[in-house]
């Protein structure tokens, strides 16, 4: 919702400046999003005149422009293409080193087609006034040379931006935003004064309701009037500037007026050229296969739960959402009628978004607009239009439904205040707050209090919301920060396994060096394809972009694509890693939580970059695995239940990737480097070595009893090293699986830690070297005991693996 600081204070009597108003926005509610103030935004914009004109002697098409800056001073050269320079006209000049918001860079001195120019000569479209670039602005004779121009535009007045909430409404009209802060007291909210017309002669239209047997209607009040004898015009400067200042392109005066009433007081009124009406008209649902040509050049066709204004030859307008361009208002228009009614919101929020679309309207009638304003709005744009367009107005003609919504009234004890935020405070104050809310108030017994709520407030539907409304108004910070009581007893763990899951899994890959990103949950249908994207249901009806088209399959999409984005930004050596979400189908179990990491360049765990203490070595498929197996086992899986076996998914690396799973067929983690083919498509210049685990895949720990306290080992670990010999196409995870069944109880860990082919081998053969750590049972075993051990190790390797201990 956007408003000017003046057009606020036509509502509001206040002294206070922009910087209190904005304050007291946030503290209720109200949260203020932009604050734009014109002497900012244009302080490096001012009048110039221009003395002399010819044309450019290189160019057609250009101006050569002697122009004069300020006074006293002599007129600089400016090189201009715009068609209505001349002599003597005052324009807006913007000096070198200043920012163009409307094309988005700064200016400086130029030599163009041989003469420098001095500066820019500036269009609307430039200074994002408007579209309009094909000349430039031209200011009143009385504005004077050097001083800032956004007083000669009209752009003098502060511009406040506020997020409204979608139960508030109320609040998307300005005289709503002066009513809150003239409760929040900020000042005195003026009453609204408007002219009852009579009429001049009975409406010859007809206005009717065609809902039968609906006992919730999709439109409960239709009102309407004539005005003959009008004349359509451009709107007077007053009411251009007011709409151009929120962003409003002015059309014509009869379509002005009605989005000025939309902004002023929410709400929404649409015109009809009656000499383009077959007579009356109502409100109903749409027929099937009814269609019509929209105000925004589109054509729609509406569904039977659709409402619409229709009169005896079809359908006119999507009631509540758009207007049709058959009935629309043009310059030559002479009589008109003016719509004003009351929708209900379901209706209006399921219309538009299935069509997608998007009007100011639409987006008060779905929230809810005051029941009462029907009428007041048809005499706030009688008003207007008589006052700019001239003419001659009927009689009101209206229809009301049996069932239109009713005032809501609330038994409200005083009590409810200090019980739900447990602060007291005092009746007069509380029911002075109410008043200025628009509540009506009435006394009775036992401190229980009758209020009716206005007919703005559709979101008051309890004792809870009454408090809700005293509490934002008296003041937020005044409620007491109070410690919660504590249990006589233990809490149940508020965390559940998988935000346990989510937050041991975050912290530990932090701390092997990876920053995290977040990225869309959407990728391009191409990337998704190449992913294993392999159900269509998952593409977007209605994507927010081309490059966003599809939910993904995997997280390593959007971290390959930032790591090309950080490459090409210069950054070769990191490391990204995201938790989210995977898509794979509609069904229950389609969605799943997964962890992805990359690492390029020399980010390898615990190495810095070119440090001259230790040699730089980039990354590698095996810090993949170590990064799978070290967040693994943090979540509390067993090194030796994990099979690693080759890589299957086509992204990966033949020969320099694999799969971690608990057994053959449960694949929960992929590791690797990145298929050359993708390093090319993505225009990366340096390998990466990527993984990706299923965290919904794992087993969930179940643990019946509660473990004991620390239990120190009574004994110390025991070192020793076995290099065996075998087959080179022998995989270590292999052999390294085989040693750990040797002695389960005694064998505490087993680590590969060397590899070797060469001289002293067969051709074929290749040395694996390991680290044995065994726990023993007693403090001081003996030698014997360690010789068995290693023994049992040895010809376990003999048997599973063909390997021979290497002298």
């Amino acid at each position: 919702m956007k408003f000017t600081y003046n057009w606020l204070k036509e509502h509001l009597e206040t002294s206070a400046s922009v910087s209190q108003i904005v304050e007291c926005l946030n503290a209720i509610g109200l949260e203020v999003e932009d604050v734009k103030d014109p002497q900012q935004i244009y302080k490096d914009f001012t009048v110039a005149q221009i003395v002399k004109v010819k044309r450019h002697e290189n160019a057609d098409k250009l101006w050569h422009c002697h122009v004069c800056i300020a006074e006293n001073e002599a007129p600089v050269e400016i090189v201009c293409g715009a068609p209505n320079v001349r002599v003597g006209l005052k324009v807006v000049f913007a000096k070198p080193k200043t920012y163009i918001p409307g094309r988005d860079m700064t200016i400086e001195k130029a030599t163009i087609r041989g003469i420098e120019s001095y500066g820019m000569l500036c269009s609307e479209m430039e200074l994002l006034i408007s579209n309009e670039h094909d000349g430039i602005i031209e200011l009143s004779e009385d504005a004077i040379i050097g001083h800032p121009c956004h007083t000669y535009l009209g752009f003098d007045d502060v511009l406040i931006e506020v997020a409204i909430t979608p139960n508030r409404g109320d609040c998307l009209g300005v005289y709503g935003i002066a009513r809150e802060l003239a409760a929040a007291g900020l000042g005195t909210l003026r009453a609204i004064n408007f002219t009852q017309y009579k009429g001049d002669f009975e409406c010859p239209i007809t206005v009717a309701l065609d809902f039968h047997g609906k006992d919730i209607p999709a439109c409960s009040a239709f009102a309407g009037r004539l005005i003959k004898g009008v004349k359509n015009c451009e709107s007077p400067l007053w009411l251009q500037k007011r709409l151009q200042n929120i962003g409003l392109r002015p059309i014509s005066a009869l379509v002005d007026i009605t989005n000025y009433i939309t902004y002023d007081m929410c709400r929404p009124l649409h015109v009809f050229d009656t000499n383009k009406l077959t007579q009356n008209l109502c409100a109903r649902y749409a027929r099937k296969g009814e269609k019509f040509e929209a105000l925004d050049n589109k054509c729609y066709e509406a569904d039977i739960h659709d409402c619409v204004i229709a009169d005896d030859s079809g359908m006119l307008a999507l009631a509540g959402v758009i207007g049709g361009v058959s009935s629309s208002t043009e310059m030559d228009t002479q009589n008109v009628f003016i719509e004003s009614a009351l929708f209900e919101p379901a209706i209006i929020a399921k219309t538009a978004r299935r069509l997608g679309i998007m009007s100011d309207a639409r987006q008060r009638f779905e929230r809810g607009v005051d029941k009462n304003s029907v009428i007041l709005g048809i005499e706030m744009a009688t008003a207007l239009i008589i006052d700019i367009c001239g003419g001659s107005p009927s009689t009101i003609v209206h229809a009301v439904h049996k069932n239109l919504p009713s005032v809501q009234v609330l038994e409200f004890p005083l009590s409810e205040i200090e019980r739900l935020s447990g602060i007291s405070i005092s009746e007069p104050i509380v029911k002075n707050i109410l008043e200025q809310l628009g509540f009506d108030i009435k006394d009775s017994q036992d401190g229980i209090y009758i209020i009716n709520v206005p007919s703005h407030r559709y979101d008051i539907a309890g004792k809870a919301d009454i408090v809700e409304e005293i509490i934002r108004i008296y003041g937020l910070e005044k409620i007491p920060s109070l410690p919660l009581p504590r249990l006589p007893y233990i809490c149940k763990p508020l965390l559940t396994t998988e935000q346990k899951t989510i937050q041991t899994t975050r912290r530990l890959v932090a701390a092997r060096g990876f920053v995290e990103m977040m990225s869309w949950s959407f990728i391009k249908h191409e990337d998704a394809l190449r992913f294993g994207h392999k159900h269509d249901a998952l593409k977007l009806k209605n994507p927010i972009s081309t490059a966003m088209t599809t939910m993904r399959p995997s997280l390593l999409p959007g971290l390959i694509a930032a790591s090309a984005h950080n490459e090409r930004h210069g950054h070769k050596d990191f490391a990204l890693f995201e938790l989210g979400q995977c898509f794979h189908s509609l069904d229950n179990n389609g969605q799943t939580l997964r962890v992805a990491g990359v690492r390029t360049g020399s980010a390898c765990y615990m190495q810095q970059s070119r440090q001259w203490y230790q040699s730089e070595r980039n990354v590698s498929y095996i810090e993949a695995k170590e990064d799978v197996y070290a967040i693994l086992l943090a979540l509390g899986l067993n090194k030796n239940s994990l099979k690693v076996i080759d890589s299957s998914e086509s992204w990966f690396h033949p020969g320099y990737s694999g799969q971690v799973g608990l057994g053959v067929k449960n694949i929960i983690a992929h590791f690797g480097m990145l298929h050359p083919k993708y390093i090319n498509h993505y225009d990366i210049k340096q390998p990466l070595s990527i993984f990706e685990i299923m965290l919904s895949d794992l087993p969930v720990k179940r643990n019946k009893n509660l473990r004991s306290g620390l239990d120190e080992p009574i004994t110390h670990n025991i070192y020793r090293d076995l290099a065996f010999v075998v087959d080179e196409n022998i995989p270590a995870g292999e052999v390294l699986e085989s040693l750990l069944r040797a002695d389960k109880k005694h064998v505490k860990d087993i680590k590969l830690f060397d590899v070797y082919q060469g001289k002293g081998l067969a051709d074929n053969e290749k040395s694996l070297a390991f680290e044995i750590i065994l726990m023993p049972p007693t403090p001081n075993p003996e030698e014997e005991w360690i010789g068995n051990i290693l023994q049992t190790i040895i010809r376990t390797a003999e048997k599973y693996c063909q390997a021979r201990l290497r002298q």
